[in-house]
C-alpha cells in the first residue's frame, strides 16, 4: 500500500469516524428495550473474530519479530484489542450471545505462515498482515458507531474506535518506515 493511499485511507476513516459522533438519544433509549439489532450482533461476531485474531498475532509478534519497534507496537496492540475484548465479551455475555472463540481458518492459515518466518522477513509479513485486518476492524466498529441500535454496543464502538485509529496510524507509519 503506497504512503498516499494509507494517509488517504485514514483520513477517509477519521472523517466518517467524526461524522459518526452524533447520535439519537431516543433512537438509543428504544433499542437498548428491544435488544441488539442485526448490525449489533454481526458487530459482536466480528468484532470478538478480529479481537481473537489481533490478539493471537500480536502474540506471536511480540516473541518473534527482530524489530524492537515491531515488538513494541504489537504490544500497544494486544493491550489496546485485550481491553475492548474483555468489554465486548462481557456485554455478549450479559445478552446470552455467542461469539467465536478462536480463529477462523483463513487466519490459522496466516498465522502458520507467520510462524515459519524469522527476522526482518518476519517482521514485514507481520505488518502487511496487520494493516488489512486493522482496516476491517475499524469498518466493523465505524458500522455499529454508524448504525448500532443497542446503546452498550453502539458506545464501546464510539469509544474504541480512537485507539484503533491510532493503532492503524502507527502501523502505517512503522510499515512506510520499513
Amino acid at each position: 500500500m503506497s504512503h498516499w493511499s494509507c494517509t488517504a485511507l485514514l483520513l477517509g476513516v477519521v472523517m466518517v469516524s467524526l461524522a459518526a459522533c452524533g447520535s439519537s438519544e431516543q433512537a438509543g433509549k428504544a433499542a437498548e428495550a428491544n435488544g441488539p439489532s442485526k448490525v449489533d450482533l454481526y458487530f459482536v461476531g466480528r468484532g470478538t473474530a478480529y479481537n481473537i485474531d489481533a490478539a493471537a498475532f500480536a502474540q506471536l509478534a511480540q516473541t518473534k519479530a527482530t524489530d524492537s519497534a515491531v515488538r513494541d507496537l504489537a504490544m500497544r496492540i494486544s493491550q489496546t484489542d485485550s481491553s475492548i475484548d474483555r468489554q465486548l465479551a462481557a456485554l455478549a455475555q450479559t445478552e446470552g450471545l455467542s461469539v467465536p472463540s478462536s480463529m477462523d481458518e483463513q487466519h490459522q492459515a496466516r498465522f502458520a505462515q507467520l510462524q515459519s518466518m524469522n527476522g526482518p522477513a518476519f517482521n514485514r509479513a507481520w505488518l502487511d498482515e496487520a494493516l488489512p485486518d486493522q482496516t476491517m476492524a475499524i469498518q466493523t466498529f465505524q458500522a455499529e458507531a454508524d448504525a448500532g441500535k443497542y446503546p452498550p454496543l453502539h458506545d464501546l464502538a464510539q469509544q474504541s474506535l480512537p485507539a484503533l485509529l491510532e493503532n492503524l496510524q502507527a502501523t502505517q507509519q512503522l510499515a512506510m518506515s520499513r
